[in-house]
Formats: structure tokens, sequence, C-alpha cells
């Protein structure tokens, strides 16, 4: 896969999440954020198993989102903190690769 398709691929899955966070809550979660979130993960590692930003993504909590029912501040941190790491390998990119 080319280089330009991983960042184009990215961006489809934040633009997904942000979808899903508007729209798909529920008590218990986010309908079809862990999809989303996985793919992700393999995404990345597809990239490059041997980028640093693996081993960040392998804590279980990295790419956790709580739903405002949980913790209506917490969820805005989360969300926060899952989309900047997509951002984060879109400008890695960027930045080395493009």
């Amino acid at each position: 896969m080319e280089v330009n398709e991983f960042k184009s691929r990215c961006e489809s899955l934040i633009e997904r999440l942000e979808n899903i966070i508007k729209t798909k809550v529920t008590y218990t979660g986010y309908e079809g954020s862990d999809d989303v979130l996985r793919e992700f993960r393999h995404l990345v590692y597809a990239f490059d198993s041997k980028l640093p930003l693996n081993e960040e993504l392998s804590n279980p909590n990295a790419l956790r989102l709580c739903t405002p029912y949980e913790s209506p501040d917490g969820s805005k941190t989360d969300r926060e903190r899952v989309i900047g790491y997509m951002r984060f390998f879109i400008k890695y990119i960027e930045d080395y690769c493009e």
C-alpha cells in the first residue's frame, strides 16, 4: 500500500469515529467504535510494525472511549486523546514519509 493510502485511510477512520461519537452513543459505549479503533491499530501496525506508536497503542486504555454516561469530562478527554493518536499518525506520515 502506498504511503498516501495509509494517510487517506486514517483520515477516513477519524471521520467515521467522529460520526459514531455524534450519533451512536449508548449506555454501554459507542456502537461501532471498537471496529474503527481496531482498524486503526492494524493500520499503524501495517504501516510499520516497529513504529513506537504501536507500543503506546498496545496499552488497552490508549484507545478506550468512555461514554458521557460513565464520565462527562472523561468522555471528552478520551475522544480528544484517541483522535489525537490518529492525527499524530497522519502528521508522522506528512513529516517523515511524504
